[in-house]
């Protein structure tokens, strides 16, 4: 999968690609607010991955995060949600 596609398919899902994170050996998607993953049942897809020479990791993560992703999203269903707070969804 290519960085372009991914990132649309992110975009399209109100997701987030933590920035901070892109590129440092982690990969993170976090879902919007008031959501969590289905595949993990957390806020934040996180896929690491080895900083290999060159651009054959970002394939590797991107098709790893967009197969968690498939899952699709649940409404999160904690009341005290400090993630969900922080976001304003609560």
């Amino acid at each position: 999968m290519t960085e372009k596609t991914f990132r649309k398919e992110v975009s399209d899902r109100g997701a987030e690609i933590d920035g901070q994170s892109f590129g440092n050996g982690t990969l993170n998607i976090d879902a919007p607010a008031g959501h969590v993953w289905a595949a993990n049942g957390c806020h934040t897809i996180c896929v690491v991955f080895e900083n290999f020479i060159g651009q054959s990791w970002k394939t590797k993560a991107f098709d790893e995060a967009h197969e968690l992703m498939a899952y699709g999203l649940e409404v999160c269903d904690d009341p005290n949600c400090d993630v969900c707070d922080e976001r304003g969804a609560n």
